[in-house]
């Protein structure tokens, strides 16, 4: 790893991990079935990144540092989103849909990675 990526490690580690639910598809005698684990999310109490009924929330600069590392990572382009009011337009380098829930395990699970 080149200098640059060490720094950015070092930066992020007191984040608490990004991790998804455990999801996968079975096939059972000619049906599809996707079967996710349910996260300890909830709504109104652990959402700390990502679009709030139409506010874009970024409450642990953290976490955000190291969801735009995890993007660059992916070659995700950053762009700009229109959060509404008085926030006005916010830079974000994942999907506007996109949520990090920070979570009593320690964990911040991303939510709604297909949008």
């Amino acid at each position: 790893m080149n200098r640059s990526n060490d720094d950015d490690q070092a930066d992020n580690d007191s984040a608490p991990p990004l991790v998804t639910p455990l999801a996968c598809i079975c096939d059972v005698q000619g049906f599809r079935f996707f079967v996710m684990c349910i996260p300890p999310v909830d709504d109104t109490n652990t959402l700390v990144y990502g679009n709030d009924k139409g506010n874009f929330l970024m409450e642990d600069d953290a976490i955000s540092e190291k969801i735009k590392l995890m993007c660059r990572y992916m070659h995700l382009k950053n762009h700009d989103i229109d959060c509404g009011g008085s926030m006005g337009v916010n830079n974000v380098s994942a999907g506007s849909e996109f949520q990090g829930h920070l979570c009593e395990d320690g964990r911040v699970y991303l939510m709604n990675l297909s949008r």
